[in-house]
């Protein structure tokens, strides 16, 4: 039997047995659902934003008044204190005649919310249920009900057959059950066609940089679906997951990931119709996490700065996640046997070919450790002799070259590259295969991702800059001339916000700005560069406005066409003039800007900016008359954490 089967059929028992106490509310709605009608049971929260998106959108009034024979139970769970009932009437879902409401008396918030419902804790259960003559049919999960898959459950519903799994004519019955409010369930017979175009990504010489006496090639994953090398192991332990009934229809996918393999996965497992809950570290970039939330994937964000053990380390919360959601699937990439394997049978295959059977070297590095793992068996079978050396690119702070070099596993430290590099050897890693490492901090990272895109052309990610500088390292220290072949992990669109951005380079200290000795060190964004965000005093609030929000700043300096500040101007002195009649959006900023202005001089000192700031008040820097940049608690903060003392 089938976790998904099992569990709901501990429901059902749950619901006649009653092993815990109904509450009234339950009660009449165990009661209800023995009627032979169609019966939809909705558990929600009036202060939810996704219940009351629901009733927004006209979804449940629609399906109610197109569904007059069937009988609608909404029981309010956790009300937290609003009025449920004057909620559903403002959406006329209490004069439906087939509409019953129903809520246990008295404010539920907090810890006296219902926490279950037939038996079973609350967040385990979908909320909304359909019955008929007290069988239990279809149940979506929390989240946002799609109105038409709904509507077919309901006329689904109106057939005969028994929960218990067989039909009338004694037929077997597949139990149907939505556990994403995102991702549609698809066959899994024949997924989206984007899925077959994983893999054979293609390979390419560079032939810009300085290789040495070697050639090196860099085969292009960031030409796969999902923009990553990870959509490979994506499909292939999903694929495994299916084979070995590790994961069933309406499953949950779980994994602890740096992101390309959470992307790989909310591709393929979304495509397959199954829920995807990733956990993520707090140092990945907001693009990755756009990403995967824009395919349906739900996303837990945690530290980065701990490891294994801590509780909220990341690949410790997955797997108490997984532990904890019925059906639920832990992924684990760095103990799957399907992650080499996806490398070991078509992206060696694949560099084989494509090189005409002439390869000297490989370069890669290790997060999970599948590319080393399944390359490392794939060449060590077609070239047992002569051998593919495997090196490796880490980056400085990892664990994995001092333990290639020496044997000792030391404390790891900390990096900005994401994806690669680790503070333990993972389960699927074969560190034996490792023939040379080079060790690559972040700054050498990040110029050589940056000289790849203007040399070559090609838009790669962080991993990538660690890859190919160390792929340099080693073509340059050669004596003779060799075929090597790298990756282009994933594309460079995924860090835009981070080092292919000059402030976020800056503010990291990857770029280095000539330091003049003064206040003006502490300009992040400066004038004469034309990196100030700024607004002209006939310039409407409206154009103001707008440019706070594109900038994600709280106030602007208002700047004349001489380059003099003239004024300062922030969201409250835009909401004063608005806040009663939105046409003032119109009016100039110059009829709402703060002219007291806090100017320093560069020569100022540091109790000088630490005075502005006391008083609440941005630091405008002038030289004369000449308007150089703002200084803001968040550029001090930058500053000083730049020029605190290594450890």
């Amino acid at each position: 039997m089938s976790p998904l089967r099992f569990l709901i059929l501990i429901a059902l028992s749950a619901a006649t047995s009653l092993r815990a106490e109904p509450s009234p509310a339950e009660q009449k709605v165990l009661e209800a659902i023995k009627s032979p009608d169609v019966s939809v049971v909705h558990l929600w929260a009036p202060w939810c934003s996704n219940c009351q998106a629901e009733l927004k959108s006209g979804g449940w009034l629609k399906t109610i008044k197109d569904n007059p024979q069937v009988k609608f139970y909404f029981v309010s769970v956790w009300n937290d204190g609003q009025d449920g009932h004057a909620i559903l009437q403002k959406f006329q879902i209490t004069d439906q005649p087939n509409v019953t409401i129903l809520a246990d008396p008295g404010p539920r918030k907090g810890d006296n919310k219902i926490k279950q419902f037939a038996g079973m804790p609350l967040s385990w259960i979908p909320t909304t249920w359909i019955y008929k003559g007290g069988d239990l049919r279809y149940a979506l999960n929390y989240g946002e009900v799609r109105f038409p898959v709904l509507q077919q459950f309901l006329e689904d519903s109106k057939s005969e057959w028994s929960h218990k799994g067989e039909t009338a004519t004694g037929a077997p019955y597949g139990f149907a059950m939505l556990e994403t409010p995102t991702v549609p369930h698809v066959s899994s017979k024949r997924p989206p066609q984007i899925l077959s175009l994983i893999g054979d990504t293609p390979l390419v010489e560079v032939t810009q940089l300085d290789t040495g006496p070697c050639q090196l090639f860099l085969k292009l994953e960031s030409q796969n679906p999902g923009g990553s090398i990870k959509d490979r192991i994506a499909l292939s332990m999903i694929e495994a997951a299916e084979e070995e009934e590790k994961l069933q229809p309406g499953g949950t996918v779980v994994e602890a990931t740096a992101g390309n393999t959470g992307l790989g996965l909310a591709l393929v497992a979304g495509a397959k119709g199954y829920r995807v809950l990733l956990v993520i570290p707090d140092k990945m970039s907001q693009e990755k996490i756009s990403h995967v939330k824009a395919l349906g994937a739900e996303v837990r964000i945690t530290r980065s700065d701990v490891t294994r053990g801590h509780p909220e380390y990341y690949q410790d919360v997955a797997a108490r996640l997984a532990e904890e959601i019925p059906g639920a699937f832990y992924v684990n990439q760095f103990g799957n046997p399907a992650n080499p394997l996806a490398h070991e049978r078509s992206t060696g295959p694949e560099i084989w070919e494509q090189m005409r059977h002439d390869v000297d070297a490989i370069v890669v590095g290790v997060g999970s450790g599948g590319t080393l793992t399944g390359l490392g068996r794939f060449f060590n079978r077609v070239k047992p002799r002569r051998g593919i050396e495997m090196v490796l690119a880490d980056p400085k702070g990892s664990i994995l070259y001092e333990y290639v070099k020496s044997g000792k596993l030391l404390d790891a430290g900390s990096w900005a590259v994401e994806g690669i590099g680790e503070d333990f050897i993972p389960e699927i890693a074969d560190m034996s295969l490792v023939t040379e490492a080079f060790e690559i901090d972040d700054a050498e990272s990040f110029a050589t991702v940056r000289e790849l895109l203007r040399k070559e052309g090609i838009f790669g990610g962080s991993s990538t800059g660690t890859l190919v500088a160390g792929a340099l390292r080693y073509c340059r220290k050669q004596t003779r001339p060799k075929r090597v072949v790298s990756f282009v992990v994933d594309t460079g669109n995924k860090y835009l916000s981070k080092m292919f951005d000059d402030f976020w380079m800056t503010e990291q200290g990857f770029i280095h700005r000539p330091p003049h000795g003064d206040l003006s060190d502490l300009i992040s964004h400066r004038y004469e560069a034309g990196e100030v965000i700024s607004v002209g005093p006939t310039d409407t609030l409206l154009t103001a406005f707008k440019r706070m929000r594109g900038a994600d700043v709280s106030q602007l300096p208002v700047v004349d066409q001489d380059g003099r500040a003239l004024g300062i101007i922030d969201e409250s002195d835009v909401l004063v003039k608005v806040h009663r009649d939105p046409l003032h959006f119109n009016d100039p900023v110059k009829n709402a800007m703060s002219t007291k202005l806090e100017t320093l001089s560069p020569k100022a000192t540091i109790k000088d900016l630490m005075d502005v700031f006391d008083r609440g008040r941005v630091a405008i820097v002038m030289e004369d008359d000449k308007f150089l940049g703002l200084v803001t608690c968040s550029d001090l903060l930058s500053y000083l954490r730049l020029h605190m003392p290594k450890q």
